[in-house]
Protein backbone atom coordinates (compact mmCIF):
# COMPACT_ATOMS: atom_id res chain seq x y z
CA UNK A 1 0.00 0.00 0.00
CA UNK A 2 1.33 3.22 -0.82
CA UNK A 3 1.98 6.30 1.25
CA UNK A 4 -0.65 8.26 -0.86
CA UNK A 5 -3.19 5.58 0.19
CA UNK A 6 -2.27 5.72 3.65
CA UNK A 7 -2.76 9.34 4.23
CA UNK A 8 -6.20 9.38 2.74
CA UNK A 9 -6.94 5.98 4.91
CA UNK A 10 -8.05 8.39 7.79
CA UNK A 11 -10.77 9.80 5.81
CA UNK A 12 -12.58 6.77 4.73
CA UNK A 13 -14.70 6.25 8.02
CA UNK A 14 -16.72 8.98 7.77
CA UNK A 15 -17.82 8.03 4.14
CA UNK A 16 -19.21 4.70 4.35
CA UNK A 17 -22.57 5.83 4.65
CA UNK A 18 -23.08 9.55 4.43
CA UNK A 19 -24.54 9.18 0.95
CA UNK A 20 -27.47 7.12 2.43
CA UNK A 21 -28.64 8.47 5.48
CA UNK A 22 -31.24 10.48 4.41
CA UNK A 23 -32.42 11.42 0.90
CA UNK A 24 -34.35 14.56 1.76
CA UNK A 25 -34.56 17.18 -1.11
CA UNK A 26 -34.25 20.61 -0.03
CA UNK A 27 -37.11 22.98 1.02
CA UNK A 28 -36.96 26.55 0.76
CA UNK A 29 -38.29 28.91 3.15
CA UNK A 30 -39.48 27.75 6.31
CA UNK A 31 -38.78 30.31 8.86
CA UNK A 32 -35.54 29.26 8.76
CA UNK A 33 -33.16 32.62 9.05
CA UNK A 34 -30.82 30.90 7.00
CA UNK A 35 -33.42 30.05 4.60
CA UNK A 36 -35.00 33.46 3.68
CA UNK A 37 -34.48 33.85 0.23
CA UNK A 38 -36.82 32.90 -2.58
CA UNK A 39 -34.74 30.11 -3.95
CA UNK A 40 -35.33 30.77 -7.17
CA UNK A 41 -32.95 34.06 -8.17
CA UNK A 42 -31.86 34.89 -10.91
CA UNK A 43 -28.73 33.03 -12.12
CA UNK A 44 -28.52 29.49 -13.33
CA UNK A 45 -27.60 27.17 -10.51
CA UNK A 46 -24.18 25.96 -9.13
CA UNK A 47 -22.38 25.37 -12.30
CA UNK A 48 -23.86 28.38 -14.44
CA UNK A 49 -22.45 31.34 -12.44
CA UNK A 50 -23.83 34.66 -11.35
CA UNK A 51 -23.98 37.04 -8.15
CA UNK A 52 -27.13 34.68 -6.81
CA UNK A 53 -26.55 31.21 -8.35
CA UNK A 54 -30.13 30.30 -7.43
CA UNK A 55 -28.60 27.49 -4.95
CA UNK A 56 -32.30 25.97 -3.73
CA UNK A 57 -31.00 25.38 -0.19
CA UNK A 58 -27.72 25.38 2.27
CA UNK A 59 -25.67 22.72 3.95
CA UNK A 60 -22.67 22.11 6.66
CA UNK A 61 -19.25 20.68 6.14
CA UNK A 62 -17.37 19.89 9.19
CA UNK A 63 -14.08 19.24 9.49
CA UNK A 64 -10.60 18.56 12.07
CA UNK A 65 -7.85 16.78 11.89
CA UNK A 66 -6.62 13.68 13.38
CA UNK A 67 -4.55 14.94 16.37
CA UNK A 68 -8.35 16.74 17.04
CA UNK A 69 -7.78 20.28 18.18
CA UNK A 70 -11.01 22.17 17.15
CA UNK A 71 -13.78 21.54 14.28
CA UNK A 72 -14.20 24.25 11.38
CA UNK A 73 -17.13 24.48 9.62
CA UNK A 74 -18.11 25.71 6.32
CA UNK A 75 -21.50 26.44 4.14
CA UNK A 76 -22.60 26.12 1.49
CA UNK A 77 -25.00 28.74 0.00
CA UNK A 78 -25.93 30.36 3.87
CA UNK A 79 -27.92 33.36 4.23
CA UNK A 80 -28.59 32.95 0.24
CA UNK A 81 -24.95 33.61 -0.67
CA UNK A 82 -23.95 31.46 -3.60
CA UNK A 83 -21.04 30.84 -1.98
CA UNK A 84 -19.07 27.96 -0.49
CA UNK A 85 -16.86 29.42 2.72
CA UNK A 86 -16.13 29.13 6.09
CA UNK A 87 -18.21 30.10 8.52
CA UNK A 88 -17.04 32.82 10.94
CA UNK A 89 -19.09 33.00 13.38
CA UNK A 90 -19.05 28.80 14.32
CA UNK A 91 -17.02 28.49 17.72
CA UNK A 92 -15.44 24.95 17.44
CA UNK A 93 -16.51 22.80 20.74
CA UNK A 94 -13.31 22.29 23.40
CA UNK A 95 -11.72 19.39 23.39
CA UNK A 96 -9.60 18.77 27.21
CA UNK A 97 -6.69 17.42 25.12
CA UNK A 98 -5.24 16.16 21.57
CA UNK A 99 -7.03 12.99 21.27
CA UNK A 100 -6.46 11.39 18.12
CA UNK A 101 -9.40 11.69 15.97
CA UNK A 102 -10.09 8.89 13.17
CA UNK A 103 -13.82 9.67 11.67
CA UNK A 104 -16.95 11.85 11.59
CA UNK A 105 -20.39 10.87 11.09
CA UNK A 106 -23.57 13.11 10.81
CA UNK A 107 -26.54 11.34 11.82
CA UNK A 108 -30.41 12.19 10.38
CA UNK A 109 -29.09 15.59 9.53
CA UNK A 110 -29.52 16.58 13.62
CA UNK A 111 -26.07 15.15 15.28
CA UNK A 112 -22.48 14.38 14.49
CA UNK A 113 -20.47 11.96 16.44
CA UNK A 114 -16.66 11.34 16.50
CA UNK A 115 -14.66 8.30 17.76
CA UNK A 116 -11.58 9.63 19.99
CA UNK A 117 -8.30 7.19 21.03
CA UNK A 118 -9.19 7.82 24.41
CA UNK A 119 -12.13 5.03 24.22
CA UNK A 120 -15.14 7.49 23.77
CA UNK A 121 -17.60 8.95 21.04
CA UNK A 122 -18.28 12.65 21.21
CA UNK A 123 -21.69 13.50 20.21
CA UNK A 124 -23.26 16.95 19.38
CA UNK A 125 -26.67 18.13 18.24
CA UNK A 126 -26.27 20.32 14.87
CA UNK A 127 -28.32 23.81 15.24
CA UNK A 128 -30.13 24.69 12.29
CA UNK A 129 -29.73 28.43 11.78
CA UNK A 130 -26.23 28.22 12.32
CA UNK A 131 -24.43 25.17 12.24
CA UNK A 132 -23.42 25.26 16.12
CA UNK A 133 -22.91 22.09 17.86
CA UNK A 134 -24.14 21.36 20.83
CA UNK A 135 -22.26 18.22 23.20
CA UNK A 136 -24.97 15.83 24.17
CA UNK A 137 -26.21 15.43 27.48
CA UNK A 138 -24.13 12.48 28.07
CA UNK A 139 -21.48 12.89 25.49
CA UNK A 140 -18.83 11.37 25.91
CA UNK A 141 -19.78 8.02 25.28
CA UNK A 142 -17.62 5.50 26.63
CA UNK A 143 -16.45 2.72 24.06
CA UNK A 144 -13.40 0.59 23.78
CA UNK A 145 -10.70 1.07 20.66
CA UNK A 146 -12.63 2.82 18.00
CA UNK A 147 -11.73 3.73 14.91
CA UNK A 148 -14.24 3.16 12.20
CA UNK A 149 -18.06 3.93 11.64
CA UNK A 150 -21.03 3.34 9.94
CA UNK A 151 -24.83 4.67 10.09
CA UNK A 152 -27.93 2.56 9.34
CA UNK A 153 -29.86 4.58 6.50
CA UNK A 154 -32.60 5.48 8.51
CA UNK A 155 -30.37 6.74 11.27
CA UNK A 156 -31.23 4.18 13.76
CA UNK A 157 -28.31 2.76 14.59
CA UNK A 158 -24.34 3.84 15.09
CA UNK A 159 -21.54 1.19 14.31
CA UNK A 160 -18.26 1.58 15.32
CA UNK A 161 -15.28 -0.22 14.63
CA UNK A 162 -11.98 -1.54 15.57
CA UNK A 163 -9.12 -3.55 17.42
CA UNK A 164 -12.67 -4.95 20.02
CA UNK A 165 -14.16 -5.51 16.96
CA UNK A 166 -18.22 -4.01 16.04
CA UNK A 167 -19.50 -1.83 18.88
CA UNK A 168 -23.16 -1.04 18.58
CA UNK A 169 -25.69 1.75 19.64
CA UNK A 170 -28.90 2.22 19.03
CA UNK A 171 -29.58 6.31 18.51
CA UNK A 172 -32.03 8.12 19.81
CA UNK A 173 -33.69 9.85 17.58
CA UNK A 174 -35.20 13.08 19.25
CA UNK A 175 -32.04 13.58 21.38
CA UNK A 176 -28.98 12.03 19.21
CA UNK A 177 -28.31 10.09 22.60
CA UNK A 178 -26.38 6.76 22.18
CA UNK A 179 -27.44 3.19 24.16
CA UNK A 180 -24.93 0.43 23.58
CA UNK A 181 -26.86 -2.42 22.06
CA UNK A 182 -26.50 -5.77 24.71
CA UNK A 183 -24.02 -8.39 23.49
CA UNK A 184 -22.10 -5.32 22.22
CA UNK A 185 -18.81 -5.48 21.00
CA UNK A 186 -19.37 -8.16 18.80
CA UNK A 187 -16.40 -10.35 17.83
CA UNK A 188 -14.87 -10.08 14.45
CA UNK A 189 -12.44 -13.27 14.76
CA UNK A 190 -9.85 -10.53 16.94
CA UNK A 191 -9.19 -8.99 13.91
CA UNK A 192 -9.18 -4.94 13.44
CA UNK A 193 -12.10 -3.29 11.49
CA UNK A 194 -10.82 -0.91 9.35
CA UNK A 195 -14.19 0.27 7.19
CA UNK A 196 -17.67 -0.64 7.45
CA UNK A 197 -21.03 -0.15 4.79
CA UNK A 198 -24.37 -0.93 5.13
CA UNK A 199 -26.62 -1.83 2.51
CA UNK A 200 -28.98 0.50 1.39
CA UNK A 201 -32.16 -0.89 3.00
CA UNK A 202 -30.56 -1.08 6.29
CA UNK A 203 -30.51 -4.66 6.64
CA UNK A 204 -27.03 -6.25 6.42
CA UNK A 205 -23.38 -4.93 8.14
CA UNK A 206 -20.18 -5.41 6.09
CA UNK A 207 -16.72 -4.99 7.22
CA UNK A 208 -13.31 -4.63 5.65
CA UNK A 209 -10.86 -6.89 8.20
CA UNK A 210 -7.54 -5.17 8.42
CA UNK A 211 -6.21 -2.15 6.82
CA UNK A 212 -5.12 -3.65 3.83
CA UNK A 213 -8.03 -5.40 2.92
CA UNK A 214 -8.25 -9.32 3.11
CA UNK A 215 -11.15 -10.48 3.83
CA UNK A 216 -15.30 -8.69 4.23
CA UNK A 217 -17.28 -10.15 7.13
CA UNK A 218 -20.97 -10.33 6.89
CA UNK A 219 -23.57 -9.29 8.94
CA UNK A 220 -27.45 -9.18 9.23
CA UNK A 221 -28.58 -7.01 12.16
CA UNK A 222 -31.37 -6.66 14.51
CA UNK A 223 -34.28 -4.13 13.33
CA UNK A 224 -35.07 -2.99 16.71
CA UNK A 225 -31.74 -3.46 18.90
CA UNK A 226 -29.12 -3.23 16.16
CA UNK A 227 -27.67 -6.60 17.16
CA UNK A 228 -25.54 -8.44 14.73
CA UNK A 229 -25.45 -11.81 13.51
CA UNK A 230 -22.56 -13.58 11.65
CA UNK A 231 -23.25 -14.32 7.92
CA UNK A 232 -19.55 -15.39 7.57
CA UNK A 233 -16.49 -14.12 5.17
CA UNK A 234 -15.92 -13.20 2.12
CA UNK A 235 -12.49 -13.47 1.10
CA UNK A 236 -11.52 -10.66 -1.07
CA UNK A 237 -8.64 -8.05 -1.18
CA UNK A 238 -11.01 -4.81 -1.40
CA UNK A 239 -10.13 -2.47 1.44
CA UNK A 240 -13.19 0.31 0.82
CA UNK A 241 -16.35 -0.69 0.15
CA UNK A 242 -19.45 1.43 -0.18
CA UNK A 243 -23.71 0.19 -0.61
CA UNK A 244 -26.04 1.50 -2.91
CA UNK A 245 -29.52 2.42 -2.40
CA UNK A 246 -31.31 -0.20 -3.68
CA UNK A 247 -29.83 -2.76 -1.54
CA UNK A 248 -28.48 -4.97 -4.12
CA UNK A 249 -25.07 -4.51 -4.32
CA UNK A 250 -21.70 -3.23 -2.52
CA UNK A 251 -18.54 -1.99 -4.30
CA UNK A 252 -15.04 -2.04 -3.20
CA UNK A 253 -11.99 -0.99 -4.27
CA UNK A 254 -8.06 -2.25 -3.49
CA UNK A 255 -6.65 1.60 -3.00
CA UNK A 256 -3.59 0.00 -4.73
CA UNK A 257 -2.38 3.12 -6.40
CA UNK A 258 0.23 2.99 -8.61
CA UNK A 259 4.05 4.76 -7.65
CA UNK A 260 7.63 3.53 -8.40
CA UNK A 261 7.36 0.42 -6.18
CA UNK A 262 3.81 -0.41 -5.87
CA UNK A 263 1.13 -2.52 -7.04
CA UNK A 264 -1.50 -0.79 -9.20
CA UNK A 265 -5.14 -2.02 -9.67
CA UNK A 266 -7.28 0.02 -11.95
CA UNK A 267 -10.71 -2.07 -11.13
CA UNK A 268 -13.78 -1.60 -9.15
CA UNK A 269 -15.18 -4.55 -7.91
CA UNK A 270 -18.66 -4.94 -7.58
CA UNK A 271 -20.60 -8.01 -5.38
CA UNK A 272 -24.04 -8.50 -5.31
CA UNK A 273 -26.09 -9.15 -2.00
CA UNK A 274 -28.62 -12.36 -1.33
CA UNK A 275 -31.59 -12.82 -0.18
CA UNK A 276 -29.94 -13.84 3.28
CA UNK A 277 -26.99 -11.13 3.08
CA UNK A 278 -24.48 -12.90 2.28
CA UNK A 279 -22.38 -10.97 -0.81
CA UNK A 280 -20.68 -12.83 -4.05
CA UNK A 281 -18.93 -11.01 -6.67
CA UNK A 282 -20.04 -10.42 -9.67
CA UNK A 283 -19.67 -12.33 -12.95
CA UNK A 284 -18.57 -9.10 -15.08
CA UNK A 285 -16.44 -7.68 -12.05
CA UNK A 286 -14.28 -6.27 -11.66
CA UNK A 287 -15.11 -3.17 -13.69
CA UNK A 288 -11.87 -2.06 -15.08
CA UNK A 289 -10.75 2.39 -14.72
CA UNK A 290 -8.61 4.61 -16.53
CA UNK A 291 -6.49 4.95 -13.39
CA UNK A 292 -6.30 3.58 -9.83
CA UNK A 293 -9.00 3.95 -7.64
CA UNK A 294 -8.16 5.43 -4.22
CA UNK A 295 -11.74 6.10 -2.78
CA UNK A 296 -14.84 5.71 -4.04
CA UNK A 297 -18.00 7.71 -3.96
CA UNK A 298 -21.91 6.23 -4.78
CA UNK A 299 -24.48 9.15 -4.99
CA UNK A 300 -27.11 8.54 -3.02
CA UNK A 301 -30.03 7.47 -5.79
CA UNK A 302 -27.43 4.98 -6.78
CA UNK A 303 -27.69 5.65 -10.05
CA UNK A 304 -23.36 6.47 -10.08
CA UNK A 305 -20.28 6.28 -8.22
CA UNK A 306 -17.12 7.95 -8.51
CA UNK A 307 -14.12 7.01 -8.86
CA UNK A 308 -11.06 9.39 -6.94
CA UNK A 309 -8.33 8.19 -8.78
CA UNK A 310 -4.57 8.48 -9.23
CA UNK A 311 -2.00 7.69 -12.34
CA UNK A 312 0.92 5.64 -11.93
CA UNK A 313 3.84 7.93 -10.68
CA UNK A 314 5.92 6.59 -13.42
CA UNK A 315 4.28 7.84 -15.97
CA UNK A 316 6.06 10.79 -15.74
CA UNK A 317 2.23 12.77 -16.08
CA UNK A 318 0.75 11.98 -12.30
CA UNK A 319 -2.97 12.87 -12.33
CA UNK A 320 -5.98 12.40 -10.05
CA UNK A 321 -9.28 12.88 -12.28
CA UNK A 322 -12.40 11.78 -10.82
CA UNK A 323 -13.90 9.46 -12.93
CA UNK A 324 -17.78 8.60 -12.85
CA UNK A 325 -19.88 5.33 -13.96
CA UNK A 326 -23.57 4.90 -14.27
CA UNK A 327 -24.63 1.93 -11.54
CA UNK A 328 -28.13 1.07 -13.79
CA UNK A 329 -26.59 -1.82 -16.20
CA UNK A 330 -25.59 -4.09 -13.62
CA UNK A 331 -25.15 -6.47 -13.06
CA UNK A 332 -23.65 -6.93 -17.09
CA UNK A 333 -21.43 -3.90 -16.94
CA UNK A 334 -20.53 -0.37 -15.01
CA UNK A 335 -21.14 2.38 -17.81
CA UNK A 336 -18.39 4.96 -17.94
CA UNK A 337 -20.08 8.48 -18.40
CA UNK A 338 -20.06 10.44 -21.51
CA UNK A 339 -18.51 13.38 -19.47
CA UNK A 340 -15.59 11.21 -17.89
CA UNK A 341 -13.35 12.11 -16.50
CA UNK A 342 -13.59 15.08 -14.83
CA UNK A 343 -10.20 16.53 -14.85
CA UNK A 344 -10.92 19.92 -13.46
CA UNK A 345 -11.88 17.54 -10.11
CA UNK A 346 -8.05 16.80 -9.07
CA UNK A 347 -8.59 15.36 -5.94
CA UNK A 348 -8.38 11.97 -3.83
CA UNK A 349 -11.87 12.21 -2.05
CA UNK A 350 -14.99 13.27 -2.32
CA UNK A 351 -18.54 12.95 -0.55
CA UNK A 352 -22.15 13.62 -1.33
CA UNK A 353 -24.78 15.31 0.76
CA UNK A 354 -28.10 13.61 1.74
CA UNK A 355 -29.95 14.98 -0.89
CA UNK A 356 -27.59 13.77 -3.82
CA UNK A 357 -27.72 17.00 -5.22
CA UNK A 358 -23.81 18.13 -4.52
CA UNK A 359 -20.16 16.27 -3.97
CA UNK A 360 -18.20 17.93 -1.60
CA UNK A 361 -14.41 17.87 -3.08
CA UNK A 362 -11.29 19.36 -2.69
CA UNK A 363 -12.64 22.78 -0.78
CA UNK A 364 -15.34 22.94 -3.12
CA UNK A 365 -18.96 22.05 -4.51
CA UNK A 366 -20.11 20.64 -7.41
CA UNK A 367 -23.35 20.22 -8.53
CA UNK A 368 -24.17 16.74 -9.40
CA UNK A 369 -27.02 16.21 -12.17
CA UNK A 370 -29.05 13.23 -10.99
CA UNK A 371 -30.28 12.44 -14.02
CA UNK A 372 -26.69 12.46 -16.24
CA UNK A 373 -24.08 12.31 -13.38
CA UNK A 374 -22.44 15.30 -14.95
CA UNK A 375 -20.27 17.26 -12.34
CA UNK A 376 -20.36 21.11 -13.01
CA UNK A 377 -18.94 23.98 -10.72
CA UNK A 378 -18.41 27.80 -10.99
CA UNK A 379 -17.19 27.71 -7.26
CA UNK A 380 -13.96 28.82 -6.57
CA UNK A 381 -12.32 26.50 -4.03
CA UNK A 382 -10.65 27.34 -0.92
CA UNK A 383 -7.73 24.90 -0.42
CA UNK A 384 -10.45 23.12 2.69
CA UNK A 385 -7.13 21.16 4.76
CA UNK A 386 -9.15 18.73 7.13
CA UNK A 387 -8.15 15.62 7.03
CA UNK A 388 -11.33 14.10 8.57
CA UNK A 389 -14.45 15.52 7.53
CA UNK A 390 -18.67 15.41 7.37
CA UNK A 391 -21.35 16.71 5.17
CA UNK A 392 -24.48 17.08 6.18
CA UNK A 393 -27.80 19.09 4.57
CA UNK A 394 -29.02 21.64 7.22
CA UNK A 395 -31.48 20.08 9.51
Amino acid sequence: MTMRVRASLMLMAALAMLGLAGCDHYVCGNGNPILSGSCTASGTGIGGGGTNTGLTAFEYVYGGTGEIQGIALDGLNVADSGTFAPIPTFVSPTFPEQYEASAMVTVDKQFLYMPLSNDTILGFSIDSSSGALTPLSTSPFPVTAPYSMAVDPTGRFLFVGGSAGISVFTVNATTGELTETSGSPFSTGGEFVFQMATDGKGRYLYAVQGAGGGNLLEFSYDQTTGALTSLGTLSSKVSEIAGESSGQYILGITQEAGNLDGPTDPHIYVFGISATGTITELAASPFPTTNDPVNIAVSPNGAFVYAFTASPFESGTATEPVEGYQLSALPSALTPLSTSPFTSLLTEIGMFDQSGQYLFVGGTAYAANTTTGALTSSLPGYGFGETIWAVTDAP
